[in-house]
């Protein structure tokens, strides 16, 4: 977590809390949906925002299931303007 938020040393233990909306198996990948109602105007303010979380989301579920990063896709809805995007 130490490498995504700024002002902590990587020599400083960090708890990082949250919860995932949704996770489930598709075609044997792995795959983290993320719900948000933030008012933006287009899918990448919510990438640009939210991308760290994701990625420490895509983090604990290769920890936790002993899958490799890249084989996990993260995505976020917009309940906002009804539509995805792959972060």
């Amino acid at each position: 977590a130490c490498e995504l938020l700024s002002g902590f040393s990587s020599d400083e233990p960090v708890m990082v809390q949250g919860i995932a909306d949704c996770i489930f198996t598709k075609n044997g990948r792995y795959v983290i949906l993320d719900y948000k109602s933030d008012r933006v105007h287009d899918l990448q303010q919510l990438a640009d925002r939210y991308g760290g979380q994701l990625a420490l989301y895509r983090r604990a579920v290769s920890e936790a299931f002993h899958v490799q990063e890249k084989d996990i896709r993260c995505k976020i809805w917009s309940f906002m303007l009804k539509d995805a995007i792959e972060v």
